[in-house]
Formats: structure tokens, C-alpha cells, sequence
């Protein structure tokens, strides 16, 4: 049995980068991109109705073939972003992909001008109604008519690209040191797990270090980045930096406001009680910055191999449904994971979708808990795209409140087959503890992410550009309030703004993270309930819609409501409890440390 994490196949979609066929369909790409133009540039309006239906569905499969080039190239980029031939065939790709699509920009843009009567005619078509959501998703964006204005959001949006590769060639390029020795970012993530406080520290000061090194750098990423997104929001008449969001996300303004004034509300019960406890396990009243994702002391992690955590997560999805867990094990089955961890490959994780063939996983394995729930995670994701793959490129490109529900039900599908599992009371009580500290990642980091965007963005429309330390003060605030008062934020990790992508390549993603975890865990208890007849069969028709409906319409046959008040405060409710468990178990599963074990993690900590 080989329990090395493995590295995935890619060759299904190109053999290699040197592989003839990617710049034969490329150059497909780019005629079929200037054949649309012809036929249809200028003359949506006065269409035949079948010719319109035609013209969609043109467009959806020339998407899905610029997606299949597109999802290989960030693959083989990712996997290794140190490889100069590697990035070179990324940007090349990218900006040859970009040429030929922008010839097809007019669609959209007039689909979204049309009148109501002339689109209530184009759409008696058959394969227009098809794409029915899709069109309303078009025509919910703001349509900007000038012509020095688009062209100026077009040289906007190659100056952000630029500064993005920049932000990515910075980070890959910051000399992590650790007592001399030259470690990579996913080393790092490794040790902010570790049971060893002195090896976490070490690795938060090095990482703190690294970023705060180049500064000046991300600095004028974040600025030219908000800045280019203010100009954008201002020609599309958005009112606030997250407001284009909730469009894209076919999200009311209000339903977003409620949820994160919900996650707001309850961080001091759930949030900052979770930490107050792991500090109490630690016998202190404060824990650093770098100690929140420690595990519980005096319980020895348990580690997973590899073939263990996918024999774990296979199961449980099988469980819960046989096809699922099928569409599942074709992922180890066809190498189509690459769980390796190795030096200058991107840190994180990420499930690809490829329409046109089968989506992949990337992701490092490090054996611990966190790292089943990842896989978990981006399997859900892996499952989602699959079935939703009939929908074509244009019906399966969901929102992040969308996306993230298979992927977080899958989670809790693992989480649920570990504690079963488990029959040392101490290891469930470290499973629960680990099973918060993702919740506290999905759902209460990433609001506090959410409002350091905003305040950043905010102030970057107030002032133009902002200055190193203003960006630090805004990241410490956030994480400070949604932390509480038992974490240590302060200039030893002032400078990990720059550690997060999302938010300078996906502005106001981060929402969508606690979005997906209040929602699913709503959606998991009405499963857990049993009050819903073949549930696996309705979720799956759900995963298998896409983004063919609204995310609220999608859970209308689960009896769930995102537009009531209490909805938000249902899922919260969950976490809460989970808190509270922790809370009446404390005293004999993790027994506060003793006076000689205080003084010394005092000592460590100053």
C-alpha cells in the first residue's frame, strides 16, 4: 500500500505544454471568437429567434473550450509556480485566451441592453429559454454604454492582471527562514497545526517576516486593485465595493447585510467563547495569534495516512449516496488529485472544473484531521462540477454561496464518519475542537476578511491610496473584534494580509465561505432530522441544477428560507452548540495545565 500523497495526471487534457493541440485550439478558439463577432456583432436586437437560441449556444461551447485550455494551464502553474517555463506558458495562454474571447465582449453587453419586448420575442426560442438564468444573471449587471468608458475598464482590468501576476511572482519568490534554514509556505501552514508551541510560533514570526519584506509590494497590489475596482463599480452605478458581488452572486444587498450582522451578533458566544477555551486548555488567559489553530494540549493529534483519509472520506460519501460516491473515487482511481506537499507549489486548495473532460483537486496533505476535512471538502466541490457539468459552461458557473454547499456537506459527511469512527473519548473531543476551528475558519475568519475588505476598500475610495501601516491596522482591527478578546492580534501578525489571494483576485468572495457554512449546516440538520423524503436524490437534482436557478429558489424543496430572519441564526445556533459541548467537557478532557506549564507558555509567549 502506498500512502505517499499523489501527484495527479493531466495528460487526459494535454499531454504536456509543449502538446501541439493546445495551439491548435487555441487558434479554434480565436476563429470561432471571430466568426461569432461576425454574425452576431451589432445585430442581437434584430434576430430571429432560433438564431439567437443558436448564437447562445455557440457562445456556451466556445466557453467550455477556452475553460478546458485555461483550467490546464493554471493546473500545471500552480503545481509549480517557481518553473519559469511554467509561468511563461501561463501568461502566454492567459493573454492569447483573453485576445480572442474579448471579440465576443458585445454579446453580454447587448443581451443586457435589449428591451424587455425585444428579449420577450428572442426568447419564444427554445434553446434561448434553456439559458433563461444565465441571460437574467446578464441583464442584472450594469451596462455601460460609453465607449471611453469600456475601453478604460478594459485597460483596468490588464493593469489588475498585472499586478496580480506580480502579487503571485512576489510571494513565490519570499525567502522563509526558520533558525537559518530556508522553508516554503506549505511547510508553514504544516507547523500552525503543530502540538509544538515554540514550532508554531517560529512559524507565524517567519511568515509575519516574509510578508512584512515585501510590503511595499502587495501594498500596491491591494491599491491598484481597489482602485481599479472603484472606477468599475462607478461606471456600473454600484453604490458600495461589495454590491457587483451580491449581484454576481444573485444575492440581495439585504440578505448579505443580514448575514454578516448575524455572524457579528454571535461571534461572543460562539467565536470568542472557542477561543477563551482554547486558551483555558492552555492554562492562560491570552493565546498568540499563531496558537489558534493548535491542537488541543495533552491529547496526542491523531494522523491519517493518506490511503486512510481517502478510504474515510470514500465511505462517507458512499454512505450517504452510491452515485456520489462513485463521481468520488474516480478521482484516486484516474489520478486526478495532487495531494503532494513539495516546495513552489501554490499553498491552499482548490477543486478545477473541466466541462469539456473531469475537474481535478489540488491540494497538500499533511495527515492531519484539517487535512481529511480538506479533502473532504474539495471532493464536494469535485462532485458538485461533475454533475452539474450537462448544464455547459454558462450553467455551471456558480456562485461562491452556491459552490461552497456540496463542498461544506461533504465536510460534515467526514466529520460525522471520523467521529464514528472514533472510540477514544479524548480523540473525540479533539475532533470536535478541530471541527470548530474550521468553522471558526469558514464561517467567523471570513467575515472578519470581509469587513478588512471593506474597510480597505473604503478607504482607498476616501483617500485614493493607502500606506503599509494603514492596511496592517485595518487587518488587525478585523480579526481583532471577530476574535475576541482571548487572541493576541497585534504587529506580529500585521502583516499576513498579504498571505490571503482571494481577496485581491476575487474581491468580496470571502462572504461566500460563511454563507455556505450557515446555509449547510441549516441543510444538514433538515438531512439529520430525516423530514425530507430521499434527501441524497433532492440534493443531487439540487448539485446537478448549477447555477440554473437562484441560491435561495434551490432550497425551496428542503423547506429553507435565506430571506427569513432566523434563518442565519439556525446555522449559528449549530456552531454554538458545538461550543457548549466543548464547554461541559473541558473539565475531563482537557484539564488546564498546571502552574510550572502556565509560567513556562507565559515565558514563551512574550
Amino acid at each position: 500500500m502506498n500512502n505517499h500523497p499523489p501527484r495527479w495526471d493531466l495528460s487526459p487534457l494535454y499531454k504536456s505544454i509543449d502538446d501541439p493541440q493546445i495551439n491548435r485550439d487555441l487558434e479554434a478558439v480565436a476563429a470561432r471568437a471571430r466568426r461569432f463577432a461576425v454574425r452576431g456583432q451589432g445585430k442581437i436586437a434584430g434576430m430571429a429567434p432560433a438564431d439567437f437560441g443558436k448564437m447562445i449556444a455557440d457562445y456556451d461551447q466556445l466557453a467550455a473550450k477556452a475553460d478546458k485550455i485555461d483550467a490546464f494551464a493554471t493546473m500545471v502553474y500552480t503545481a509549480d509556480m517557481a518553473d519559469e517555463r511554467n509561468v511563461a506558458f501561463y501568461e502566454k495562454t492567459s493573454a492569447r485566451i483573453g485576445n480572442a474571447l474579448e471579440k465576443t465582449d458585445f454579446f453580454e453587453s447587448e443581451i443586457a441592453a435589449l428591451p424587455d419586448g425585444a428579449l420577450n420575442r428572442l426568447m419564444t426560442d427554445k434553446t434561448a429559454r434553456k439559458y433563461g438564468f444565465w441571460i437574467e444573471q446578464v441583464r442584472a449587471g450594469k451596462v455601460v454604454s460609453d465607449a471611453g468608458t469600456r475601453a478604460r475598464l478594459n485597460e483596468n482590468a490588464d493593469r489588475t492582471e498585472k499586478a496580480l501576476l506580480l502579487y503571485d511572482k512576489t510571494k513565490n519568490e519570499i525567502d522563509f527562514r526558520i533558525d537559518g534554514e530556508k522553508v516554503t509556505s506549505n511547510d508553514l501552514y504544516a507547523m500552525a497545526y503543530s502540538a509544538d508551541e515554540a514550532e508554531r510560533r517560529k512559524a507565524g514570526a517567519a511568515m509575519n517576516a516574509g510578508y512584512a519584506g515585501k510590503a511595499d509590494v502587495f501594498a500596491r497590489v491591494v491599491n491598484t486593485v481597489a482602485q481599479n475596482k472603484a472606477f468599475s463599480d462607478r461606471a456600473q452605478g454600484f453604490e458600495t465595493p461589495v454590491e457587483s458581488r451580491n449581484r454576481s452572486n444573485r444575492i440581495d444587498n439585504g440578505v448579505v447585510d443580514a448575514l454578516v450582522s448575524a455572524v457579528d451578533a454571535a461571534a461572543p458566544s460562539v467565536a470568542h467563547r472557542y477561543y477563551a477555551l482554547k486558551a483555558k486548555w492552555a492554562g492562560r488567559d491570552k493565546i498568540g495569534y499563531w496558537d489558534r489553530n493548535a491542537p488541543v494540549a495533552g491529547i496526542e493529534p491523531r494522523r491519517y495516512t493518506f490511503d486512510e483519509a481517502k478510504e474515510v472520506v470514500l465511505s462517507a460519501y458512499s454512505s450517504f449516496d452510491a452515485e456520489m460516491g462513485e463521481i468520488a473515487r474516480g478521482f484516486f482511481d484516474e489520478k486526478r488529485i495532487d495531494a503532494e506537499p513539495r516546495a513552489n507549489k501554490e499553498p491552499g486548495e482548490y477543486a478545477m472544473p473541466v466541462v469539456n473532460g473531469k475537474p481535478y483537486i489540488k491540494m497538500s496533505f499533511g495527515g492531519t484531521t484539517n487535512d481529511v476535512l480538506a479533502l473532504a471538502h474539495e471532493l464536494g466541490h469535485g462532485i458538485h462540477y461533475e454533475l452539474a457539468k450537462k448544464q455547459g459552461a454558462l450553467g455551471s458557473q456558480m456562485p461562491v454561496t452556491v459552490e461552497e454547499t456540496a463542498s461544506i456537506f461533504g465536510e460534515m459527511l467526514a466529520f460525522d464518519a471520523l467521529l464514528k469512527r472514533e472510540k477514544d473519548p479524548k480523540q473525540r473531543f479533539a475532533l470536535l475542537s478541530d471541527k470548530m476551528g474550521r468553522v471558526m475558519l469558514t464561517t467567523f475568519r471570513q467575515i472578519s476578511l470581509h469587513h478588512y475588505e471593506e474597510s480597505v476598500h473604503n478607504a482607498v475610495r476616501e483617500k485614493g491610496e493607502i500606506s503599509v501601516p494603514e492596511i496592517g491596522k485595518a487587518w488587525t482591527d478585523a480579526q481583532r473584534k471577530m476574535m475576541g478578546p482571548a487572541v493576541i492580534n497585534d504587529e506580529r501578525s500585521s502583516s499576513c494580509w498579504a498571505d490571503v489571494p482571494h481577496l485581491l483576485k476575487t474581491p468580496f468572495y470571502v462572504y461566500g465561505y460563511a454563507y455556505g457554512e450557515c446555509m449547510t449546516s441549516s441543510l444538514y440538520q433538515v438531512y439529520k432530522d430525516g423530514t425530507v423524503k430521499d434527501f441524497p436524490e433532492k440534493y443531487k437534482e439540487m448539485l446537478a441544477k448549477g447555477s440554473t436557478e437562484r441560491p435561495d429558489k434551490l432550497l425551496k424543496p428542503f423547506g429553507l428560507d435565506v430571506s427569513k430572519a432566523d434563518f442565519w441564526r439556525q446555522g449559528l445556533s449549530m456552531m454554538k452548540g458545538y461550543v457548549d459541548k466543548l464547554e461541559r467537557l473541558t473539565p475531563e478532557m482537557a484539564p488546564v495545565r498546571s502552574a510550572v506549564a502556565l509560567k513556562r507558555s507565559k515565558s514563551a509567549g512574550r
